[in-house]
């Protein structure tokens, strides 16, 4: 996905900084193995930090009780991004 086509993608979803997003975006240590070990995406539940004069977005996630975690992803890794629904949201506080 390109940085134009991610900005139109968040504007029609209406989707702000801090929302909490599901994003999903390609598995780096994705191999074609004969046991199928990793799959080829993953998908990530947290607050988007995205502006749009930035060049990269980062989603703060979950680590622990007490501790969250930065992951800084690159426009070429996303595949998809949308917003969490409420039973979501929920489930995931």
């Amino acid at each position: 996905m390109t940085k134009k086509t991610f900005d139109k993608l968040i504007k029609e979803r209406n989707i702000l900084w801090n929302d909490l997003v599901e994003l999903e975006v390609f598995n780096p240590n994705y191999t074609k193995a004969f046991f199928g070990k990793y799959p080829k995406t993953i998908k990530f539940q947290g607050a988007l930090g995205y502006h749009l004069n930035d060049t990269n977005l980062d989603l703060c996630v979950d680590d622990g009780p007490l501790k969250t975690k930065i992951l800084y992803f690159d426009f070429a890794q996303v595949l998809n991004i949308r917003r969490l629904t409420e039973k979501e949201i929920k489930e995931l506080i």
